[in-house]
């Protein structure tokens, strides 16, 4: 099975199955409706792919290599250290896995780059899907990792009304955020990165790449550190 079987409702009760799905803004009926049968089939079209075809190192390595145009990326292009976690937003152990990170970021600086990718638990967690859309809303405004974490820091405050609030807190623009949220390209930026996971076999997270290789350790600081080090021994000069 894999992360999503389609779309939950999004922040404002939106659905992704055609019976359900309303006018968003600019957006027809038509258009949405388009969306989620593209999301669905893509889906099919990896797993069937990955029947006919089985590979033994399949998900070890990262689908997709990390491209500064579309990933939120903390740390400078040419850093030689490359961390990618696919999370959820609602999930502790990826709150606890962020925090690493961003402590293995203190400790390395620029040596090293760290990119989220949405992987939103949708059968645990209700508000996940909608959410990831919050966030990249909020990165039309330069704010996702701000956003990001004010969302793990209060996990257990995730209506609408919440996420707003959040915002308005960001100072953010509410009107642009609120069109944002209920534009075929935030929830397409949110769908591509499950999209993403599905050919790597990600159904828990977090789950994280290291330097393009798959994590299969801790995500303590130090482990991740030491697992930086055994890719490349001359790191723990460099500390």
């Amino acid at each position: 099975m894999g992360l999503v079987i389609g779309r939950l409702p999004g922040i404002f009760g939106m659905s992704a199955l055609p019976h359900r799905v309303t006018a968003r803004g600019s957006v027809g009926v038509s258009a949405a409706s388009a969306s989620a049968i593209a999301f669905t089939l893509a889906t099919v079209i990896f797993r069937v792919s990955d029947a006919i075809r089985p590979d033994d190192d399949a998900g070890q390595t990262l689908a997709h290599p990390v491209e500064p145009e579309q990933d939120h990326i903390l740390g400078g292009p040419n850093a030689p250290f490359t961390i990618v976690e696919y999370g959820d937003f609602h999930c502790g152990f990826c709150l606890r896995a962020s925090g690493s990170i961003l402590e293995v970021r203190a400790i390395l600086g620029d040596r090293v780059r760290y990119a989220w990718r949405h992987a939103p638990l949708t059968r645990i967690h209700s508000h996940a899907l909608a959410t990831a859309e919050a966030s990249e809303a909020a990165a039309a405004q330069g704010e996702f990792f701000d956003f990001a974490r004010a969302v793990f820091d209060d996990q257990d405050h995730q209506q609408p009304q919440d996420i707003i609030s959040m915002a308005r807190k960001l100072g953010l623009d509410i009107d642009q955020l609120t069109k944002d949220l209920i534009s075929a390209n935030t929830a397409g930026r949110a769908r591509n990165d499950i999209l993403d996971a599905e050919p790597m076999n990600i159904t828990a997270v977090p789950t994280l790449f290291l330097n393009g290789r798959r994590h299969n350790g801790q995500y303590a600081t130090q482990s991740l550190l030491h697992a930086l080090t055994d890719q490349d021994g001359t790191l723990a000069a460099r500390w």
